[in-house]
């Protein structure tokens, strides 16, 4: 892995792929992406309005997004693989809250043409470290529906650890869905497994 930071901005590298801050001449690939994507990502999501897949949302939405990376009140990253044009993924890092917790929520999404490669856990370990390790986050959070096991063993091979199960919790797709609660801990703070 490696980082290079422009006014704080990371970018960092793999092999195939790179992960970025999110950045408002975005707006056009962001559209693509979630465009491309509708479909398949609609049974895991929200209900997005039409503006949510509008050039003209995302160029709003790709200048607040880098506003609020800029004032590290949340952290939202772009992914760019070698095989594809343009954005494949997203990681975002939401509901940041500093002292006393020092704890964030993880978010992410894959387009399918890179999946099974072992992208999303690669991105996700990078960003994961960059929040350790720069904005010195304690615990990061993350929830996923129990029947998205895809989502549940990325996080399980990252080393979160499954802390609870949440009825009903996030409205996805229009209906009211149970999670699973995970937590991944500051690698100095990690518990002890089995």
């Amino acid at each position: 892995m490696s980082n290079t930071s422009i006014n704080q901005f990371p970018i960092l590298t793999e092999q195939d792929f790179i992960v970025r801050a999110v950045n408002p001449e975005d707006a056009s690939a962001l559209t693509d992406y979630f465009c491309r994507n509708r479909r398949y990502l609609k049974p895991w999501e929200p209900t997005r309005d039409d503006a949510f897949f509008s050039q003209l949302g995302w160029q709003k939405r790709s200048i607040q997004l880098h506003e609020l990376f800029r004032h590290n009140l949340a952290f939202y990253f772009v992914i760019e693989h070698a095989q594809l044009p343009g954005i494949c993924g997203l990681v975002s890092y939401s509901n940041v809250t500093r002292f006393p917790m020092h704890a964030c929520h993880l978010g992410y999404s894959l387009d399918p043409l890179v999946q099974k490669q072992g992208v999303m856990t690669r991105a996700i370990a990078l960003t994961n470290a960059w929040m350790f390790e720069v904005q010195k986050m304690h615990r990061i959070n993350a929830c996923y529906m129990p029947r998205n096991r895809a989502s549940g063993a990325i996080l399980t091979r990252l080393g979160f650890y499954q802390e609870g199960f949440a009825k009903s919790y996030i409205e996805i797709n229009g209906r009211w869905e149970d999670h699973v609660v995970t937590a991944r801990l500051a690698p100095e703070y990690q518990l002890e497994t089995d």
